[in-house]
């Protein structure tokens, strides 16, 4: 069944109420697919000739998790720690930095900023429930992204092991990775007040290939890549909590109210995302950002 088939649960309405990287990769291209048809022409247009920097700024911030993904950096540390600001904060940040940006370089800024938006909004309406469901040891969250991700893709029509979830991640140019690492130069002032990063395009560069590398591994059903992305989780220590991700052949049916209960929160979200788009492109972020991307507001 495709996308806009997927039947809504009844019982489940708007904006009910994980960890901060749920949801996972293909829920926020799909997430970010639904907004986009669902954009006003002006908008759609402005955003189409930087499609790539749009479709990069849906998972937000989880990019600088892969940067020199087997050891603790700063980069990496940023990358989770900004999840725990506002979105007004963080997106008002990005803002005042595609301003600072050349002109001509003003317009791609703003689709990854747009891209970026998208993430906050489906982070922040997902994770309440999940949280909940983590509290009352239903499940780790990182499996139950991973099963919602294996049910989005069964239920579009595809099947786990032939589904590559970061296809979408192509046709950036160096020119891409400049403004990026600009971007997150001044988001690091949010992270480290007292000594921002310096941020270079070879980093973002590094981070982005990485995270195409390591989602394969994760999503492979070849042998040999399950079994190097398994020896790698056990040398991080982080098997036991992180195995979730690791694609299976079909979903679990015992995640099956989870994910249904997820698809309509991002259907809510994808709802309510065209007019905020349209007002973030004004500089006019709404009370709706005072929270942070996992749904509370800070203290």
């Amino acid at each position: 069944m495709g996308f806009s088939g997927l039947p809504v649960p009844s019982g489940v309405s708007h904006a009910t109420e994980v960890s901060y990287i749920m949801p996972s990769n293909y829920a926020h291209r799909i997430y970010g697919d639904a907004v986009y048809s669902a954009l006003s022409p002006s908008l759609m247009q402005r955003i189409e000739p930087y499609m790539p920097l749009f479709r990069l700024g849906l998972h937000g911030s989880d990019l600088l998790f892969y940067y020199q993904p087997f050891r603790k950096t700063p980069l990496g540390r940023m990358g989770s720690g900004l999840h725990h600001f506002s979105g007004r904060a963080v997106i008002g940040c990005l803002l005042e930095a595609v301003d600072d940006l050349p002109e001509e370089q003003q317009d791609a800024g703003m689709a990854y900023v747009l891209g970026f938006v998208c993430h906050y909004l489906l982070d922040s309406a997902c994770r309440p429930y999940v949280d909940r469901l983590e509290a009352a040891g239903k499940a780790n969250h990182l499996a139950i992204e991973g099963e919602f991700d294996l049910w989005l893709i069964v239920e579009e029509g595809g099947t786990p092991f032939t589904t590559d979830p970061v296809s979408h991640l192509t046709g950036l140019l160096p020119e891409d990775f400049e403004i990026l690492a600009a971007l997150y130069a001044r988001l690091s002032r949010l992270s480290y007040p007292d000594a921002p990063l310096k941020e270079r395009p070879e980093h973002i560069v590094s981070a982005h290939k990485w995270m195409v590398i390591v989602n394969h591994f994760f999503s492979s059903p070849r042998l040999w890549r399950r079994a190097v992305a398994v020896v790698g989780l056990m040398l991080s220590g982080t098997y036991e909590k992180r195995k979730g991700v690791l694609y299976h052949k079909s979903p679990d049916p015992a995640f099956e109210g989870c994910s249904r209960q997820l698809y309509a929160l991002l259907m809510d979200a994808a709802t309510e995302a065209p007019a905020v788009l349209e007002a973030v492109t004004r500089r006019d972020l709404s009370p709706r950002f005072d929270a942070d991307f996992g749904g509370t507001i800070p203290k």
